[in-house]
Order: structure tokens, then C-alpha cells, then sequence
């Protein structure tokens, strides 16, 4: 039987299901979504999916949410994202807003979660002002947050912290309105993002990427940061145009065909790019 479940009164903007619950019919599990009713929202199912058990609201100060990831940990853990903010719940309870550890936010263009086997990365694009005497308007940066197994925060070394006083490390390069990063179990390989409307760009986020050898950010294994690259190293080592303006990008494991990552980019008029992003196709449609 098809169940309709009536939870918000606007368009829904994004779902996320739980990484261990690829076997969501052996189990409870659960189903999160967000929408641009200010609300988003998760829903527990039982056992074999036969029946919806009740769900909890995530209320976002009537702010639109445009997006909702979820964070691997032992408690129900997802960062939420609002035009202005990215917010982290725990239990169905607000934990964080990021713009307290960001002066001058003024816009989030973008984030993404890299869970790992030791605890979960959370990177998020911003803008702040313009510093003095730059011909922009806005900077833009990518910082990047760490979450132990428990879904608290920690440090580069894995040691958990209540709140930081910020990001554990932030890159000046990037200039995107979408990201993704790989999803290896391990290490966080690389970072994709738009450049501009037409083209995404691959730069190594592990210092230990293809053959070069860049100073590690944090280097103790039971930190889910451990191979952070350098903040002041920037290397684009993949482009990929489009004919088209591109409207939704993803990063994915396929090990049958691409033999690793790969990139679903979705453009204007219809188009879908399937994007090999390793191995001896790198590049290739």
C-alpha cells in the first residue's frame, strides 16, 4: 500500500537517508527533507517498511530550507542549510548555527557531508564582505568542521569539543555555488564545484592526491581530518564543460562503470553528464 504523508505546505528541496541504512528493510529507519516552508523534517518508519511511526519538525525561524545532509554518528545527527546560515541537530534539537563562528556571513552558496569510518566532515561555501580595496563585492571561502562517531564536534586529532570557535580549516580559492566531494570511507580525495555556470572544477583535497606530496592540515589517524590538505595550496587537476548552464551537481561512487567517483551533472534543457573522475578515464563522458 502507498502511504501519502501530508509533513510540509511548501516545495520539498531535499531528501537524505542515512548511510547505514542501505538495508533500511532489515531495520528501523528513517527519511529526512527539507522544505521552503521553513521547516525540515524526519520520518521514522518501522521494521520492513511497513508503517510511517511519527516524525519530528526542524523549525528554521521561517528562514527557507534549501537543503538537509546527513551526519553518520551514533545519535540521529543533520546540518541544514538556509540562505544565510547552515544549522547542526542532534536528537531533533538545534546544536549550532555556523554564522556564530563566521564573522560577517552574509551568505551560504553551498555544503556538503563526507561521512567516514572515524567520524564526518562538513564542508560549507560562503561570502563574506568584500576586504577593503578588493574590486569584489563579496569574498568567497570553503571551511570545513569535523564531527566525531557521537555527532559532537572535534578537532583536527579527533578530540571532541563542544562548540568551536571555528572552522578547523578554510580554503581562500574557492569561488562555487555548488559542492561535492568524493565518498571514499577513508580519505576526502577531492572537492567538485562550479566555477562558473558552465564549467566544474576538481581540486585534491589529500595531500597524498596523485603524485604530489603537500604538508597534511592534521595527520592523527583517529581524526576524521587527518588528510586535510594545506590551506594555501590550490591546484585545479580536472575541468569539465558544459554546453549548457549547469543546475545540480553530485558526486557518487560507481564502481562498475566509471572503476570509482564520479560526477551526475544535471544542466539546462534536459541534459545529464555522467563524468568518470579517476582512473584512466578521468574526464570522459
Amino acid at each position: 500500500a502507498v502511504q501519502r504523508i501530508q509533513l510540509h505546505s511548501q516545495r520539498i528541496t531535499e531528501f537524505a537517508v542515512p548511510f547505514e541504512n542501505k538495508d533500511m528493510m532489515d531495520e528501523d529507519w528513517y527519511l529526512a527533507a527539507s522544505s521552503e516552508d521553513g521547516n525540515a523534517s524526519v520520518m521514522n518508519f518501522a521494521k520492513g517498511a511497513s508503517g510511517f511511526e511519527g516524525h519530528k519538525l526542524l523549525r528554521h525561524d521561517n528562514q527557507k530550507v534549501l537543503g538537509i545532509q546527513h551526519i553518520e554518528a551514533e545519535e540521529q545527527t543533520f546540518a541544514t542549510l538556509t540562505e544565510k546560515d547552515v544549522w547542526v541537530w542532534r536528537q531533533g534539537k538545534p546544536k549550532s548555527q555556523l554564522s556564530n563562528q563566521i564573522n560577517n556571513m552574509i551568505g551560504v552558496s553551498g555544503f556538503t557531508v563526507d561521512n567516514k569510518e572515524n567520524g564526518a566532515l562538513l564542508f560549507v561555501g560562503y561570502q563574506l564582505p568584500a576586504a577593503e580595496g578588493n574590486s569584489s563585492l563579496v569574498e568567497h571561502k570553503l571551511s570545513v568542521w569535523a564531527f566525531g562517531k557521537n555527532g559532537h564536534f572535534c578537532g583536527p586529532h579527533g578530540k571532541e569539543v563542544r562548540e568551536p570557535k571555528g572552522p578547523l580549516v578554510t580554503y581562500d580559492w574557492y569561488s562555487g555555488d555548488r559542492i561535492d566531494v568524493d565518498q571514499s570511507r577513508e580519505s576526502t580525495e577531492f572537492l567538485a564545484t562550479t566555477s562558473d555556470a558552465y564549467t566544474v572544477q576538481l581540486f585534491p583535497l589529500n595531500p597524498l592526491y596523485g603524485t604530489k606530496k603537500e604538508k597534511p592540515f592534521a595527520i592523527d589517524p583517529q581524526g576524521p581530518a587527518q588528510l586535510l590538505i594545506s590551506e594555501d595550496y590550490r591546484d585545479v587537476v580536472l575541468e569539465l564543460r558544459h554546453e549548457n548552464k549547469i543546475a545540480y551537481l553530485l558526486v557518487t561512487e560507481d564502481e562498475h562503470d566509471a572503476g570509482g567517483a564520479c560526477a551526475i551533472v544535471a544542466c539546462d534543457r534536459g541534459t545529464v553528464h555522467l563524468w568518470d573522475l579517476e582512473g584512466s578515464d578521468q574526464g570522459e563522458v
